[in-house]
């Protein structure tokens, strides 16, 4: 939808269930090997074929660029009642809080903070000026005796 919204002219580039399930995939492998950029997973002296196999470099690119949860066209305006600091990605947290909630708690839980460095721009981010990595986003996670 929102490769529509962008570039009417050329219209939707089209997608599969499949292939969004392997670009989250390609996301999750890039957390564990971590390269500089994008583009070094796919060149010819770094290739890293568990993700370069997956896809090609350009279509990874045009899909990254137009991964949205919400539809851009009807956002609620700062001053509505229903504003939501996090409406573009709500989905995605609503779907992600469903699926946790369905995991039984054990018998011995504990509640830990958890700090995600950032440095970009956000108005949930944290400012510690203790800590080393001083910009961060502030979570709280749930923990269970394995």
């Amino acid at each position: 939808m929102y490769s529509v919204q962008y570039d009417v002219a050329k219209g939707s580039f089209g997608t599969t269930k499949t292939e969004i399930e392997r670009l989250l995939s390609i996301f999750l492998k890039m957390c564990i090997v971590q390269m500089l950029r994008y583009s070094i997973y796919w060149e010819a002296e770094t290739r890293y074929s568990p993700i370069a196999s997956l896809m090609s470099r350009d279509r990874f690119k045009k899909l990254k660029a137009f991964l949205h949860f919400n539809d851009n066209s009807k956002p609620p305006g700062k001053n509505d009642s229903s504003y939501d600091k996090l409406y573009k990605i709500r989905p995605l947290l609503q779907m992600l809080r469903e699926n946790c909630l369905t995991v039984p708690p054990e018998e011995i839980n504990s509640v830990d903070e958890r700090m995600i460095p950032f440095k970009g721009k956000s108005s949930l981010r944290r400012y510690l000026p203790k800590k080393p990595k001083k910009s961060r986003f502030k979570l709280f996670s749930r923990n269970g005796k394995m």
